[in-house]
């Protein structure tokens, strides 16, 4: 698998994710500590992030960095790694969610 097909499968997976977690580019962008503009290429494929970026998103969405840098398997795995992005997410971002 060459470089392009990596650059496009890690852009759909964090397009994915992304949509997932509500937040903007923007926001996601700083979690990561990169511009804007980096970030966006990376979700047109433009570029490729390094690992400790990848490894930065993944903690963030609660999933691990293969989620983001590879082909999804198998729905099963899809559905158990929404459901648990989506608790992941929410108790990041819903104080009273733990309470």
């Amino acid at each position: 698998m060459g470089s392009l097909a990596n650059k496009e499968i890690f852009a759909r997976n964090l397009v994915y994710y992304v949509e997932r977690s509500g937040r903007t580019q923007k926001e996601l962008a700083e979690v990561a500590g990169v511009a804007a503009s980096t970030f966006n290429d990376w979700t047109k494929a433009k570029k490729y992030p390094r690992i400790d970026k990848i490894e930065i998103l993944a903690n963030y969405f609660g999933i691990q960095k293969s989620d983001l840098i590879e082909e999804k398997l198998t729905a099963q795995k899809e559905k158990d790694n929404e459901a648990m992005a989506s608790i992941i997410v929410r108790m990041r971002t819903d104080h009273d969610f733990l309470s």
